[in-house]
């Protein structure tokens, strides 16, 4: 869940008041219901009260209950109702829940996962300075030569400069001055714009967490594995990134590629539609389907498919849009349009190059 810097102030402000922060032991012990034993272990272990605070608003913010409620909430009525009624605190921390419990129906958080390298990996790996590592194999060097020679103009393009200090900063190769952060918030924006603001949805938010994900520190990293288990969320993978052996090597102990909540889009380094045969047809498009045309590259209507270039991909749109058109002729009325997270980024089959990709290493 998503709260404000001012709601987030008050929360630290009135915690720093409850005596159960004083010490770890103390804030273990609010721990102790059915709801929250399952978060015990991974309460921070915090030396001063204000660090405890705020480790611990970080810790329970993500998370969920198994219903789906948000654990924070939960918490926060818990201290409420070990105080007297007539305590003021109860009543500071009664106030505080409604607070927290309105910002929860005004949002819905998206966790959201860059597997993308960040600069210094994107240069190590193109200076093959990673495969001196004894850990990495010759494999995954030979596998990686492959890629470089079929990716276009990789001699002359620097393509370390397309990753930046985050992970969050990659700028995706078709589209090299924009970074998937920006793409993925004009998504959201056009969804939160499009369907949700007129029917009075709670608004998304994506939480960006790829730092935590691939932190070193269990303490930090599990927390992320628990809520993508628990909760879903959203996985967006660099495909040229997967050939730097730590990232690879991270996303595949993560297990978290197996957990059916969560969406997975893999973005090729090739962009299909620069094809000289797709060119022509968005041409012809843009002259005789012009609406077509613009539903599929302005609204994102997942109802309207340009690009499909294979048998696998006309099966998944099928399977996709074929129950909810049958939907709609059932009700009598055109199905509204649903749209889809990141699907400007997934518009185009990619070409070729995905056999490097799930070809067991091996590009004929």
């Amino acid at each position: 869940m998503a709260i404000s810097l001012a709601l987030y102030n008050q929360c630290r402000t009135i915690l720093l008041k409850c005596p159960e922060f004083s010490s770890t032991e103390q804030l273990r012990s609010v721990f102790v219901t059915p709801e929250l034993r399952i978060f015990l272990n991974g309460l921070p272990d915090c030396v001063s009260a204000s660090d405890r605070v705020t480790q611990t608003i970080a810790y329970l913010l993500p998370l969920r209950l198994i219903d789906k409620r948000f654990v924070f909430p939960v918490f926060l009525s818990i201290l409420r109702d070990n105080r007297d009624h007539n305590d003021e605190l109860h009543g500071q921390l009664k106030e505080l829940v409604a607070a927290v419990d309105e910002a929860v129906l005004d949002s819905l958080t998206v966790p959201v996962i860059i597997v993308a390298m960040n600069h210094t990996q994107a240069k190590e790996l193109f200076s093959e300075e990673i495969f001196a590592n004894p850990s990495v194999t010759l494999e995954e060097r030979d596998r990686f030569r492959q890629l470089r020679e079929m990716l276009p103009k990789a001699e002359s393009v620097d393509i370390a400069s397309h990753y930046g200090p985050q992970r969050e900063s990659w700028k995706p190769f078709f589209h090299g001055n924009t970074e998937i952060s920006q793409v993925i918030r004009s998504v959201v924006d056009h969804i939160n714009q499009t369907n949700r603001l007129p029917s009075s949805l709670p608004a998304l938010i994506p939480e960006f967490l790829s730092d935590e994900f691939f932190s070193d520190d269990k303490s930090i990293r599990r927390p992320v594995l628990n809520r993508l288990s628990s909760a879903g969320g959203v996985l967006v993978i660099d495909a040229v990134s997967l050939f730097h052996p730590l990232v690879s090597h991270r996303i595949a102990s993560s297990a978290v590629s197996g957990i059916r909540r969560v969406a997975i889009l893999v973005v090729s380094p090739i962009d299909a539609g620069t094809l000289p045969v797709n060119l022509l047809v968005d041409a012809v498009l843009n002259r005789r389907m012009e609406t077509t045309l613009a539903r599929f590259e302005e609204d994102l209507d997942r109802f309207c498919e340009v690009g499909a270039g294979n048998l696998t991909a006309i099966r998944r749109w099928l399977f996709t849009i074929l129950p909810d058109a049958a939907a709609g002729v059932r009700s009598d009325r055109p199905n509204p349009t649903n749209l889809s997270l990141f699907r400007q980024s997934a518009a185009r089959e990619p070409q070729g190059i995905q056999q490097a990709f799930y070809g067991g290493g091996v590009v004929r």
